[in-house]
């Protein structure tokens, strides 16, 4: 059981390494702020100081990446 547990962790990371990284931009402005993946993020934009919530509403285990939900507070 352990051994399947590992096999199954070690899957899942080499599909989340094939997955490109997900630009994150300022629902405000544009601008990239950061590129990656997410289940909560809260990050302040330098160029409009806007602050910016993304938020995965769902995760997709086969793919290795979650859908999002952009949540601006500008």
């Amino acid at each position: 059981m352990h051994e399947s547990l590992n096999s199954l962790a070690g899957l899942f990371a080499l599909q989340s390494m094939n997955t490109p990284l997900e630009d994150i931009r300022c629902g405000h402005c544009g601008r990239k702020l950061a590129e990656g993946r997410y289940t909560e993020l809260s990050i302040k934009c330098p160029r409009c100081r806007a602050l910016n919530h993304f938020r995965a509403t769902s995760h997709d285990p086969s793919t290795g990446s979650a859908n999002k939900k952009d949540i601006p507070d500008a």
